[in-house]
């Protein structure tokens, strides 16, 4: 996934000065890796914990959207960090 995110932050001519591109690009990729690994928590629980019966670790709508809303602030921080430390 990391390489799949250098490549097209290399060859999509997002330079620095485009700062919207590479905040689409950084989100994008922050929520990607979330998504998957909502999956992977379900699948887990669903599957290894449970034996194929539903779980009460997974009973939650709003802790997968609250996993993915904190993804996105982080994505955003490290994003603002690192826009600000290559701009200097």
């Amino acid at each position: 996934m990391v390489i799949i995110f250098f490549y097209f932050w290399r060859f999509a001519h997002i330079s620095i000065g485009n700062v919207f591109g590479a905040l689409v690009l950084t989100l994008g990729f922050v929520a990607l890796i979330g998504v998957f690994w909502e999956f992977y928590e379900f699948l887990r629980d669903f599957y290894l914990l449970t034996g194929g019966k539903i779980s009460v670790f997974q009973n939650s709508f709003a802790d997968t959207v609250k996993d993915l809303f904190f993804d996105l602030v982080g994505g955003t921080t490290a994003f603002a960090i690192f826009y600000r430390k290559l701009g200097k």
